[in-house]
């Protein structure tokens, strides 16, 4: 039988006045992570950011969350985009990848 064992919920979408693919959510089942599928779903959303000629791809992640901001960061190259509130009382921060 199929089983969905990974998705990512987006959008296109205005930010600010700016262009993106909005990446609301990436899940991946657990005994399917570290196989490379969310790095796919996440390339597969870039491919549509260069498709589609966007300026950004654009996710919010908790700051607790540090498996998934060294996944973003150091695994993929985005980086806490300018939209991210500069505030302590926040509990996430906005990442973003330009496009090329």
């Amino acid at each position: 039988t199929r089983q969905i064992v990974a998705f990512s919920h987006f959008r296109f979408d205005m930010d600010y006045g700016v262009d993106v693919l909005y990446c609301y959510e990436i899940q991946i089942d657990p005994q399917w992570r570290r196989h490379g599928l969310g790095r796919y779903l996440m390339n597969e959303l870039m491919h549509l950011v260069e498709k589609f000629e966007l300026t950004k791809l654009v996710l919010t992640v908790f700051k607790s969350n540090e498996a998934a901001l060294k996944f973003y960061k150091d695994g993929l190259q985005f980086q806490v985009d300018e939209s991210s509130p500069n505030d302590d009382e926040v509990h996430y921060h906005i990442l973003s990848k330009h496009n090329k």
